[in-house]
């Protein structure tokens, strides 16, 4: 490694993974700072640009403070994590030193050169989010059967779009899918009867952390 192996990092932290097929599990969480997009109900703004909360770690200083959390489960998240060019070579570094590893992606970046090792977590942003016509979808045919879809549902609106992509896509038959509502949007009730209702085979999950520790709680 050298010096040139450098990512900009928002936070590093050890917690419980809310989301996805791994909730509930001890997780070690890189946070990486930037994104190219601007979702209406982002719950990250602190790591949408660089700023005082974001530093500069090589992959080594990276490497030395998941080594203090004791586990062998990685998340790396943002921002967008793909918006950075050292992201690729550093989820392969940690394969290679053993992690299993998550990637959570906003759907917008080109994921064909993720190693194939990693378990992608891939949002389709919905139209509440105003960035539903940015997502590349040219990415559904570079998931794996293992790898998963969010949808976060802020309206019925979104839920139909969602729907509506789910079919015209196979994406049932293609990867995991995921609902998840805007904590300040549908409520879970209404998300869990239209999910009953449409006949989609997909896990209803909340954010678990939120639950746990509250919504205005950072690093966990």
């Amino acid at each position: 490694m050298t010096d040139a192996q450098s990512l900009n990092v928002t936070e590093i932290f050890y917690s419980i993974q809310g989301e996805s097929l791994f909730a509930g599990y001890p997780c070690a969480f890189v946070r990486l700072s930037g994104c190219p997009l601007r979702c209406k109900w982002c719950d990250t703004l602190h790591a949408q640009e660089e700023s005082q909360d974001s530093k500069k770690m090589t992959f080594s200083e990276v490497l030395s403070t998941l080594r203090t959390f004791n586990s062998k489960l990685v998340e790396v998240t943002g921002g967008e994590p793909l918006a950075q060019q050292m992201t690729i070579p550093f989820l392969k570094l940690l394969i290679n030193t053993g992690y299993r590893v998550l990637l959570e992606t906003n759907g917008a970046e080109d994921i064909a050169f993720v190693p194939i090792e990693v378990h992608v977590v891939m949002d389709i942003k919905c139209p509440s989010s105003g960035m539903h016509e940015r997502m590349n979808l040219a990415n559904i045919v570079q998931l794996k059967r293992t790898d998963e879809i969010k949808f976060v549902i802020g309206s019925h609106d979104d839920f139909t779009y969602a729907v509506k992509l789910i079919k015209k896509h196979s994406l049932q038959e293609r990867c995991s899918l995921v609902f998840s509502p805007v904590s300040s949007g549908l409520p879970l009730e209404e998300l869990a009867s239209l999910l009953l209702r449409s006949g989609v085979y997909a896990r209803l999950q909340v954010q678990l952390h939120k639950v746990i520790w509250g919504s205005d709680c950072r690093g966990v």
